[in-house]
C-alpha cells in the first residue's frame, strides 16, 4: 500500500496532519490525504487499519522496528538532507514524498528533487536564504522552521530523539559522502552526463540557458557538492 502525499495544502491549510504522518486517533476518515491518493487504487480496511496503527507506533516512538524499516529511513533522511531539498516532507510544503507501507512497516520514497541544492529558496530558519547559504544547512536540524516544527514531522523527528538512531544516521551520512562524493563516483557521473546531452544542449532551441550557462552549471553543481561535503 503506497500513498502519493503529493500535497501539504489541504482546505487552504499548509501541513495537513496526515500528510505529516501526525496520528489523530484510528478513523480512516482523518486520513483522507493518505487513502485517497493511493497508487494502487482502493484501500481495503485492513491495510488502513494496519497503517494507522504503524503511524501510532510512529508517533509515539513505540515498538518502531516494527512500524519502520529503519534502516532505509535513515539512509532515505541521510541522502535527503545532504541535497537540502526544501520542497519536501521537510519543507514548509510538506509534500512530494511517497510513503510505502507493507506489513505494517513504512518507509519513504523519493519524489521530485529538482529543486534540490538550495534551489527552493523558502526562509529557511537555521541559514541564510540563498544556495550559497544552503551549503551549511545544518543536519541535525534539517527541518524548515526548526527543531519546534521538526517535532510535527514524525517521519524523522525520532532519528533525533535518540543517540542510537542519531549515530545511525551520521553513519549513513558519511558512508554516503565516502562512496560517491571522497570516491570521485559523483564527479565522473556529472562528467558522464554532460558529454551524453551536450551536443543535444547546443542545438535545443528551447533551451532555458545557453550552453556556456549549461557548463558553468555543471561546475557549479559540483562545486556546491564540494563544498557540502567540507560543511558536513
Amino acid at each position: 500500500n503506497a500513498a502519493d502525499n503529493n500535497t501539504g495544502q489541504v482546505d487552504g491549510t499548509i501541513d495537513a496532519g496526515d500528510v505529516s504522518l501526525l496520528y489523530s486517533d484510528d478513523d480512516p476518515e482523518h486520513y483522507a490525504n493518505i487513502f485517497d491518493n493511493s497508487v494502487f487504487g482502493d484501500v481495503s480496511k485492513a491495510d488502513k487499519k494496519r497503517l494507522i496503527q504503524s503511524l501510532k507506533k510512529l508517533n509515539e516512538q513505540k515498538d518502531l522496528s516494527e512500524a519502520l524499516d529503519i534502516k532505509e529511513v535513515i539512509q532515505y533522511f541521510a541522502v535527503h538532507n545532504f541535497l537540502v531539498n526544501g520542497d519536501s516532507y521537510t519543507g514548509v510544503l510538506v509534500h512530494n514524498y511517497y510513503l510505502r507501507e507493507y506489513n505494517g512497516t513504512l518507509s519513504m520514497l523519493p519524489w521530485d528533487y529538482n529543486l534540490s541544492f538550495g534551489g527552493m529558496l523558502m526562509n529557511f530558519a537555521q541559514v541564510g536564504n540563498d544556495a550559497t547559504s544552503y551549503i551549511n544547512a545544518p543536519i541535525d536540524s534539517p527541518v524548515t522552521g526548526g527543531d519546534d516544527v521538526m517535532q510535527s514531522r514524525p517521519m524523522i523527528s525520532w532519528i533525533f530523539s535518540d543517540e542510537k538512531y542519531k549515530d545511525m544516521y551520521h553513519q549513513a551520512l558519511s558512508y554516503f559522502i565516502a562512496e560517491y562524493f571522497e570516491s570521485g563516483y559523483f564527479d565522473g557521473l556529472v562528467q558522464k552526463n554532460v558529454d551524453l546531452i551536450s551536443s543535444y544542449v547546443k542545438k535545443d532551441p528551447t533551451a532555458f540557458a545557453d550552453y556556456d550557462e549549461f557548463l558553468k552549471g555543471t561546475q557549479t553543481l559540483k562545486e556546491f557538492c564540494k563544498l557540502r561535503v567540507e560543511s558536513i
